[in-house]
């Protein structure tokens, strides 16, 4: 298990997409989460917070979306948080 935290623009998510990948081609079958309801989602919109497999064909060179995000064969749990802005409606993290 890992969660990765920081501050803005410190590379959370692209160090998310290369654990992803180094999972999968150990073969397994990660769950990405993504906790973060502001701009840069992984899986969904912003105002999202989602959670799915990662299946071996979401990170092969061929399919791996331009840009950047990880597209996913599989169907993701999303939540949508309805604001970008965690700090927003703090009681729906508890």
């Amino acid at each position: 298990r890992v969660l990765l935290v920081g501050p803005s623009d410190s590379g959370k998510s692209t160090l998310a997409r290369v654990l992803t990948a180094y999972a999968v081609k150990l073969g397994r079958t990660p769950l990405l989460v993504d906790l973060d309801p502001s701009g840069n989602n992984l899986l969904s919109v912003p105002g999202a917070l989602a959670c799915s497999p990662v299946a071996p064909d979401a990170v092969s060179v061929t399919t791996h979306g331009n840009d950047g995000s990880i597209p996913n064969g599989t169907t993701s749990l999303v939540f949508w948080y309805g604001s970008t802005d965690a700090t927003a409606s703090q009681e729906l993290f508890k």
